[in-house]
């Protein structure tokens, strides 16, 4: 069984009202009515990002691609073993590459003042 074959949790995180099915998710409409409800329920603060704001989000993102390699190992792994996989997955094989490189391209390229620019969001309802 694959990572993607375990079912997802049940509970809302806390900034939306209710949870979405994953289909539901995939369609644009519907997505772009989240973002529009997302949008409204967060706010943007001026204050500035703390010192080293820059390293703790590469770190971040560098663990999350370290979390990302293994699921695809272990997906790669079960198309190996000829097991059937889910839609999901293949896009994960099939893009895998793309997303690390783009990973690695944020450390590489985007200057440090580029992070102080951003703005923040204030503390999630």
């Amino acid at each position: 069984m694959s990572a993607f074959d375990t079912p997802g949790p049940s509970g809302s995180s806390g900034i939306v009202s209710s949870p979405l099915p994953v289909a539901t998710l995939l369609d644009l409409g519907r997505l772009r009515e989240f973002a529009a409800d997302l949008a409204r329920q967060l706010t943007v603060t001026r204050t500035r990002p703390l010192s080293g704001a820059r390293a703790a989000h590469l770190k971040l993102i560098t663990r999350q691609l370290g979390i990302l390699a293994d699921v695809y190992q272990e997906v790669a792994d079960d198309v190996h073993r000829g097991e059937t996989i889910s839609p999901s997955a293949e896009w994960l094989l099939d893009n895998y590459h793309l997303i690390s490189s783009e990973a690695l391209s944020l450390r590489r390229d985007l200057p440090p003042g580029y992070y102080r620019r951003l703005p923040r969001v204030g503390d999630p309802p």
